[in-house]
């Protein structure tokens, strides 16, 4: 009874302070920066059902809704206010899943949603779908279906409200055990592990930012919260919908949503219980079949609950597993933040108040989309056919570092303006930010937030050709300004004409048949490693991502994918590794494997790593055996999946497989940084017979204890390859050929891990592009030079990161510019005066309307280049040479990188009518002419 008692006077007290807070904060609230915002009343529409009236106007790019009452009435409201959007959203989403048969993919994902969301939802939500369904039919919407238009009916509304899910199921599924048999219909395809060197082809959007912060971070110790949304354009259209609902039971709140959203799929919210709740994606874990849909908890979130714990419980009770996510929570009246991570049966909480920070940051979470528990990486990864992940790890973004930066560097100080200025940073908003919004405590109280619809940065978000292709009613994003959202009631009804230009609903598509999606490669071999320490990180990351590069390599091309020798697929891929390698070293991150340190703020470090490891895998297949060793690692992967491994157990295992002793390579590799470096000592020939023989010497006094090194001899009628393990007893090769040799040419197609070379390729400037710089030739082709490196100055910045590298003429651009930045020079020589300075070494030739690469002549002037190499000025950064035999030819392959085609390559060839052609260039430092006996 005492207890009781103790609590309810608790409650009380609780109660009385946070009115007396409320009181304070309306009354002491900062003046906003901008003038208020006033909706024009012409704009405002309304809706009434019986005492209660919805009402929408349009606020900066935002549409305000405002929708009241019980649960029916409010979705008539909605319905009634939004049918021309929300039949418009249905058509996106058809599009967006099936472009080819949209009404096809709405039936499909309707069948999707009354298997596994229908029973899901309780029914004050139902009633209100109900609604928003009745509402928006008796307004004029419409679906297709089977060649005529029916009425929306609540399923339509449960599939729009479960997209997000839906988006998901594909994922979860392939790591859920004894997964249901569920098609759904997705352009996602099925969850892919492309090779690591296509990765960038391949990626879907980020999706979101967010952070909270208070106490020991923030200027005055209150709560500031901030959110970015990020997805593809076509349904980022429809984003921008502010919403304020006021039930008859639980809170108040406000909402980002989209048209037939009741809750806020985005997701952002505030109710006037004072919880503020924000989340991002994370890598899909498994489904729990028979959960209860994400969309229904969150609404009974948004609505009901009033402190972390509440909201926790509603989050994660019958949590069906779909959409993984990561909650940054806050308690207004306790001045409480908060970090869920939902993720299934891996859902984990981190308090602000049990001072459960990250890497040290009082007072401050943030959240990428990057899975912070260990847990719930391992749960995402954990294919049903047993492919290796490299989850245990954490694996830091650069969007970690930025956030772990700026925290640092004001901690302390975090106020609103710290939110809008960070918020707006390019390394966060990414080229897929749709929009922003922040507040803070007093704010909050108000159910106020700062909101920018559109890509924060300011910048244009242009549909792509294939966009427009599949998708005529596409827009591109247009940035508006940041206004004050405040969801206040409009201005009083003015007489006048109606809206002469008011949408109605519409839906009309194409019917062609829905496209399929192949079957994924299955692993090459199996289980998960969990380091036992730190310097055992590079097992468990490169034991997966080896199994990535050779699954990709064993299995059938893709349709469009380049078509190159087998020899130039494998040096690509370990390209891809060096070049992550070398760019982390020569930004003075090298260091042994043993010497691992994982930070979250240290993406290169990671990455380094990972890639050396991966690498090290790679030089150990080829001293064993390709055969023996893929045997070894699928008995290894089975005996040790879900356990810790350490690297010397690992060594005394791989040492049963080989007659080589790998104490010295081990000791070699982990003991110190770099890579084995390859030198040529000499080469002779003599005529055997009827042919040649060709004896090849290497200096391996810096290659580590033995590595295995493919040498060739090239002649008249072809090449021959032979591969040998080099080590200090044995540092040369015979080769005997038919013809009489040309060169001889030590790793032809870079599939050695060495250190030899520029660890350049095309796209190693990515995470960089704050340091790039484009350069367009003068010296003939101006006009169309100029053009390109427009596109090209576009398509970068819609990669991911969202920076605008800027442009200058080859004429104005000084030597201190050209040495402090890696370069985009954008023309071929003849047309290019830094060009002709900088673009010699990149295994390119050039004649005045020709290029050759590897002996193979171009002259289409359609017919162009890329070509990655060291920037002569400063081998810290990399020059990029885009180049046609035409303008035409340049500006095409410029607007290459705005499209899924590229990969880390240091040379790819677009050949007019040919498929594209990816490789290693031969090393100059490699290549001699033998000495004839």
């Amino acid at each position: 009874m005492r207890s009781w008692v103790a609590a309810r006077h608790g409650r009380w007290l609780a109660m009385l302070v946070w009115g007396a807070w409320l009181s304070l904060a309306a009354a002491h609230a900062a003046p906003p920066p901008e003038p208020g915002f006033t909706p024009d009343p012409a704009t405002v529409q309304r809706w009434r059902t019986g005492a209660h009236e919805g009402w929408r106007y349009p606020q900066a790019g935002w549409t305000v809704l405002h929708i009241e009452g019980p649960p029916r009435e409010r979705g008539l409201q909605h319905g009634h206010l939004m049918a021309a959007e929300i039949a418009a959203y249905i058509r996106a989403l058809s599009e967006y899943w099936g472009p080819k048969a949209p009404p096809a993919a709405w039936a499909r994902n309707r069948a999707v949603s009354r298997q596994l969301f229908l029973k899901g939802f309780p029914a004050e939500q139902m009633q209100e779908m109900q609604g928003i369904a009745d509402g928006a039919s008796a307004a004029g919407a419409r679906v297709p279906e089977g060649g005529r238009m029916r009425r929306l009916d609540v399923l339509d509304i449960i599939t729009l409200n479960a997209s997000n899910e839906i988006d998901t199921i594909q994922d979860a599924l392939a790591v859920t055990p004894h997964a249901p048999d569920i098609r759904v219909a997705t352009q996602q395809g099925a969850p892919a592990e492309p090779r690591p060197a296509r990765v960038p082809r391949k990626q879907r959007p980020q999706r979101c930012n967010a952070f909270i912060a208070n106490g020991p971070a923030t200027a005055d110790g209150q709560i500031v919260f901030g959110h970015i949304t990020m997805y593809d354009l076509y349904p980022a259209n429809f984003y921008n919908v502010w919403m304020q609902i006021q039930p008859t039971s639980g809170h108040r709140f406000v909402m980002q949503t989209t048209p037939g959203g009741m809750h806020s799929g985005m997701d952002y919210s505030i109710n006037e219980a004072g919880m503020l709740l924000a989340e991002t994606t994370l890598d899909q874990g498994p489904m729990v079949p028979g959960g209860t849909p994400l969309a229904a908890r969150v609404r009974q979130a948004q609505q009901y609950a009033d402190s972390i714990e509440s909201a926790t419980a509603m989050l994660t009770q019958g949590d069906n597993g779909l959409c993984s996510t990561e909650w940054v929570m806050g308690d207004l009246k306790r001045n409480e933040i908060a970090l869920l991570t939902l993720a299934g049966g891996q859902s984990r909480l981190r308090r602000g108040s049990r001072q459960e920070w990250f890497e040290g940051a009082e007072g401050f979470y943030w959240s990428d989309n990057n899975i912070k528990e260990p847990g719930a990486r391992l749960a995402a990864t954990a294919r049903r056919d047993g492919r290796p992940s490299a989850a245990a790890i954490y694996p830091p973004s650069k969007r970690d570092a930025v956030w772990l930066r700026e925290y640092q560097a004001h901690k302390g100080r975090i106020d609103l303006d710290f939110a809008r200025r960070l918020l707006s940073t390019p390394e966060i908003v990414s080229a897929y930010g749709i929009d922003a919004k922040y507040t803070d405590a007093r704010l909050a109280a108000q159910l106020q937030t700062w909101g920018t619809f559109g890509p924060p940065t300011g910048t244009l978000w242009p549909p792509t050709p294939t966009e427009v292709r599949d998708h005529a009613l596409i827009r591109p994003l247009v940035p508006n300004p940041w206004t004050l959202l405040t969801a206040q009631a409009p201005p009083a009804p003015s007489a006048g004409a109606r809206q002469a230009d008011r949408a109605g609903p519409r839906q009309a598509w194409r019917t062609p048949r829905p496209q399929v999606t192949p079957a994924p490669a299955p692993p090459y071999w199996q289980g998960t490693l969990l380091p036992a320490s730190d310097a055992d990180i590079w097992l468990s990351a490169g034991f997966a991502k080896l199994e990535r590069v050779l699954a990709g390599l064993a299995a059938p091309a893709e349709p469009g994918e380049p078509r190159s020798h087998p020899h130039d697929n494998l040096g690509v891929e370990l390209a891809y590794y060096r070049s992550v390698h070398g760019l982390g070293a020569r930004a003075g991150d090298d260091r042994p494997l043993a010497a691992t340190r994982p930070h979250m703020g240290d993406a290169h470090g990671y990455h380094v790593a990972t890639a050396k490891g991966t690498l090290f895998l790679a030089a150990l297949r080829d001293i064993v055996g390709a055969a023996a060793f893929d045997a070894a690692m699928r008995a290894y992967g089975r005996q040790h999946d879900g356990k810790q491994v350490d690297s010397r157990a690992f060594q005394a295992f791989l040492q049963t497989h080989t007659r080589y002793s790998l104490g010295p390579l081990f000791d070699w590799w982990m003991q110190q940084p770099g890579l084995p470096m390859l030198a040529v000592a000499g080469a002779e020939s003599r005529a055997v017979g009827s042919g040649w023989e060709t004896l090849v010497t290497l200096d391996v006094s810096r290659m580590g204890p033995v590595l295995a090194v493919p040498v060739t001899v090239e002649t008249a009628a072809g090449d021959v390859t032979q591969t040998q393990v080099f080590d200090a007893e044995h540092p040369w090769i015979r080769i005997r050929t038919a013809q009489r040799p040309r060169r001889v040419v030590v790793d032809k197609h870079g599939v050695t891990p060495r250190g030899n070379g520029s660890p350049f390729t095309i796209l190693t400037l990515d995470d960089e592009l704050e340091k790039a710089l484009i350069v367009y030739g003068t010296a003939g082709e101006e006009a169309g030079n100029h053009e390109a490196a427009r596109v090209l100055q576009t398509a970068l910045r819609r990669r991911e990161h969202n920076v605008l590298p800027p442009i200058k003429a080859d004429h104005e651009v000084s030597d201190d510019e050209l040495r402090r930045h890696h370069l985009l020079l954008v023309g071929r020589p003849g047309t290019h005066r830094v060009s002709q300075r900088l673009a010699g070494g990149l295994g390119v030739r050039f004649g005045t309307a020709s290029f050759t690469v590897r002996d193979r002549l171009f002259t289409d002037p359609d017919s162009a280049v890329l070509a990655a190499g060291d920037n002569p000025l400063d081998a810290r950064y990399s020059v990029v040479l885009v180049a046609g035999l035409g303008s035409l030819g340049t500006y095409q392959v410029a607007g290459k990188f705005s499209e899924e085609l590229l990969s880390y390559a240091p040379i790819v060839v677009l050949a007019h009518g040919r498929p594209v052609m990816e490789l290693v260039p031969p090393l100059p430092e490699l290549t001699v002419a033998p000495a004839f006996k």
